[in-house]
This record gives structure tokens, sequence and C-alpha cells, in this order.
């Protein structure tokens, strides 16, 4: 009809062809209510249909300042050798970096920038620490504790979000140089290690 915009009749051509009649897809919902409209609206076959009800394990209230406050970026750290839980890593639009346990949901540390929405890239890490940029400056925080490390100026304008190895901090600038600077290593109390040797 053509009181539909382009995009909605593509949006119905899609739901035809998963929901309508005689079509052969198996259709996975995620609740009652989805499967009950869907097969109300295209009259689907009742065995086409599968309901996955999702299950909330957690949730946890972030610390947003104000309504213009919001997730930037969000990401799940693995598990590995030395990690056996997985981690999620939050950064906010005001700054703020938070580190949760991605399976009970208990907040592990929050830190703060000394610059409110002044969020550059997402943000990075690596074994030790966590690395995040607002305005200019570059901030480290201990990947354990949420506690500062460092910070640093950065002199030049990236073209890409820095990308941290256990030694190094990659940085691109909009001339089309890579420059890799090398990390401050610390060990659990913040004294520097003598020897890079000892980080492996």
């Amino acid at each position: 009809s053509d009181r539909f915009t382009a995009r909605r009749r593509i949006k119905l051509g899609l739901e035809a062809a998963s929901f309508a009649p005689g079509r052969p897809t198996q259709c996975l919902l995620l609740s009652q209510n989805q499967l009950d409209n869907f097969q109300q609206a295209w009259g689907t076959e009742p065995e086409r249909l599968a309901r996955h009800n999702l299950v909330v394990q957690w949730q946890a209230q972030l610390p947003t300042f104000n309504m213009k406050d919001a997730i930037h970026d969000i990401h799940v750290l693995g598990t590995s050798e030395w990690q056996d839980r997985e981690q999620l890593l939050v950064q906010l639009k005001s700054g703020t970096v938070a580190l949760f346990d991605a399976e009970s949901g208990k907040q592990l540390w929050l830190a703060r920038t000394d610059y409110s929405y002044e969020v550059v890239w997402p943000v990075t890490w690596n074994r030790h620490s966590v690395f995040c940029q607002s305005k200019n400056v570059l901030y480290a925080f201990e990947r354990e504790s949420g506690r500062l490390q460092f910070k640093q100026q950065i002199p030049d304008i990236q073209s890409a979000p820095p990308v941290a190895s256990d030694i190094h901090m990659f940085i691109s600038d909009e001339r089309g140089y890579l420059k890799a600077y090398e990390l401050p290593p610390f060990d659990r109390t913040g004294i520097r290690y003598r020897n890079l040797a000892l980080l492996k």
C-alpha cells in the first residue's frame, strides 16, 4: 500500500517471508507475547514457532549523572589462564568507567576521568590496566582495583582508537603514522617493575 513507507514495506516483506503460512522457516521468539502477536498477525503454524524465554540473571544500576548520561561502550573481558571469571567493562558518556563481574553483576570498581562528557574512543585494556581517553588525555586504571596508574596527554590527533598490548600502547595519527609507546609496567602494589621480563 502507498500509505506504507519503503522501509515499512521491506519490513513487512521480511516478516511475511518468515511468518506467513506455508513457509519453511522455524521461528525462535523471545517471549510468549511475541509468539502470540506474530501468530495472530500472520496465522503462522504453531509447530513452526518456538519460545525461548530469556530470564534476567542480574541487573545493575549504572552511576549515570543525569538524563544525557548513558553507556558509551561496553565490552566482555573473557576468561584466560589468569582470569577465571568473565568481566564486563562499561564506559559511560560522562567518562565514568566501571568493571563488573559478568556472572554475578557485582561491581568490582568505579573510576572517573577529570573531564565530563569528553569521551573520545571506546576503552581498551590489557592484562594489567584499563585505558580510556577523555579530551586529549589518556588514563590508565589498574584492572584489578580501578586505581589510577597514570595519565598522559596525547599530542597527536588520532585517526583510530588506541590499542594496548601488555607492553605497548599503539596510537595512530591523522597523518597516517602508527606510534608504539612503551607502557610503564606496574605490579599489584603500583610499584614499577625493574625488569620487563617479570611481566611474562
